[in-house]
């Protein structure tokens, strides 16, 4: 790995990374737990893999960090929409491959993408036995339900409830309006009748599907994509976040607000760069740097 001392070329987010290609086709058959790098001092670092399952894409900022660095991935057998029935169920398993690995001692966390909720609730149930992480890094993700996505698992009140944390007031005329959709769709949910698919609609993860190798993993894609909009986060959680967020995110107040109301304890750095950029472009260069600072001290 590289001396993260040495200045390197940034990648390019736009062209092909050789690297990350390698790296998940060495991956993707093998277990859930990837050492990413070793070190003999540090405290450990697990990248949570983003929709895909992967974990390759990290990396980038793997290169510089100087601790044990492990990444949480789901095999390529397992790509399936068998291996995934809630977000909560996945987080469940991943702390468990984390307290065989670590059985004591502190950690950090990170997650990018829509792998971001699923960071979240690892880090909720590692807190709630006692070993919340260090510091919790959400690389360029709101939390969708912090605003309201509609969950059978809880009450109208409390769906409303989240829907009402983060969603704008204003315009009033547009806040009536969002405010009857919500209502309607969260009567239609609880009622067992899900809100239709409008005809013609493209499904939200549709560009990283059409790349999957396979129609198992694209499912598995589309699965965990809809877990991830269906999650909805905890009312509150007493650690620190570290978001980085891209400044051509489209919607930086969204993912500000919906970390503020479930994460009191948040701290939000802006990155040069779009989406992809913060893991794959100029923007990691900046935002590995910030990483490395906050790990080591």
């Amino acid at each position: 790995m590289s001396n993260p001392e040495i200045k390197e070329p940034a990648p390019n987010a736009g062209s092909f990374d050789p690297v990350a290609a390698f790296l998940e086709r060495k991956f993707r058959k093998k277990g859930p737990l990837i050492q990413l790098r070793k070190a003999d001092k540090g405290t450990p670092v697990y990248f949570i893999h983003e929709l895909t399952g992967a974990v390759s894409c990290y990396h980038h900022i793997v290169e510089a960090i100087e601790a044990p660095i492990f990444g949480i991935q789901v095999p390529q057998p397992e790509r399936s929409v068998d291996s995934v029935s809630t977000i909560e169920s996945l987080a469940a398993k991943y702390v468990d491959i984390i307290l065989k690995n670590q059985p004591e001692g502190p950690i950090h966390l990170v997650g990018w993408s829509a792998g971001t909720t699923t960071t979240l609730e690892v880090a909720c149930q590692l807190t709630s036995i006692g070993r919340q992480p260090q510091i919790l890094v959400n690389i360029d993700q709101p939390l969708d339900n912090a605003k309201g996505i509609v969950s059978n698992a809880h009450s109208f009140l409390e769906n409303m409830y989240y829907w009402l944390c983060n969603e704008p007031k204003w315009p009033l005329s547009k806040f009536g309006r969002r405010l009857l959709e919500k209502f309607t769709e969260t009567i239609r949910t609880l009622a067992g009748r899900p809100s239709p698919n409008p005809k013609g609609q493209v499904h939200g993860a549709q560009p990283t599907i059409d790349k999957a190798e396979t129609p198992e993993e694209g499912d598995f894609i589309r699965k965990f994509y809809d877990l991830h909009c269906a999650y909805i986060p905890p009312r509150s959680y007493s650690g620190q976040v570290l978001s980085f967020v891209a400044r051509e995110n489209p919607e930086p107040d969204k993912l500000i607000r919906s970390w503020k109301s479930v994460a009191p304890n948040s701290q939000f750095i802006f990155i040069p760069g779009d989406h992809l950029g913060l893991v794959k472009g100029p923007g990691v260069m900046e935002l590995r740097e910030h990483m490395r600072k906050a790990f080591s001290g």
